[in-house]
């Protein structure tokens, strides 16, 4: 599995999900606030975005036995890509909360395909190996998240920058899974 670029394409996909949700995790309030919203907006979508994001789940598990999983997947980051690009200019609080509709449908998205993928591209056989060497990945890209908004924040002066450069990535990504 680790010689395929299947493997890498989708392994490096759902881990850069894992950065970009636990990079705006611990800075989503402050990413917020730079855009003139209060405390209380970021304890709201706090709510709300996993609660689309499950039902984001259901749907994603019922798309996978129509759709390929490369195309799912394209389509989540797509979602993301367009959340993260939009996100600077958000303005209103309908803008917020779709931004966190958004990101709750893309992780939504995700979630379910990399638990979905790998044993539908390489069978059971030694699916608990392929899946700790997926795991492996998230794990250390979820790590990097915070430490790529706090630099990128650092070097811009804002997190408008470093979301549309998120933005980018999430692009390039959506076409390689496609």
């Amino acid at each position: 599995a680790l010689r395929t670029p299947a493997f890498w394409a989708f392994g490096l996909a759902t881990s850069f999900y894992g950065l970009v949700a636990a990079g705006l995790s611990l800075f989503h309030q402050a990413v917020l606030a730079e855009r003139q919203f209060d405390r209380s907006v970021f304890l709201n979508i706090t709510v709300i975005a996993p609660v689309i994001g499950l039902a984001a789940n259901l749907a994603t598990g019922l798309l996978t036995t129509r759709f390929r999983l490369g195309t799912l997947l394209a389509a989540g980051l797509l979602i993301q890509t367009v959340a993260l690009s939009v996100f600077p200019f958000v303005t209103t609080l309908a803008h917020v909360y779709l931004y966190a509709g958004a990101m709750g449908v893309a992780g939504g998205m995700m979630t379910v395909i990399f638990f979905t993928a790998w044993g539908q591209m390489y069978g059971t056989r030694h699916l608990g190996q392929i899946m700790g060497a997926a795991q492996l990945l998230t794990v250390l890209a979820s790590a990097a998240g915070p430490l790529v908004l706090a630099a990128g924040q650092r070097a811009a002066g804002s997190y408008a920058a470093v979301l549309q450069a998120l933005a980018g990535v999430s692009a390039v990504l959506a076409i390689l899974v496609w």
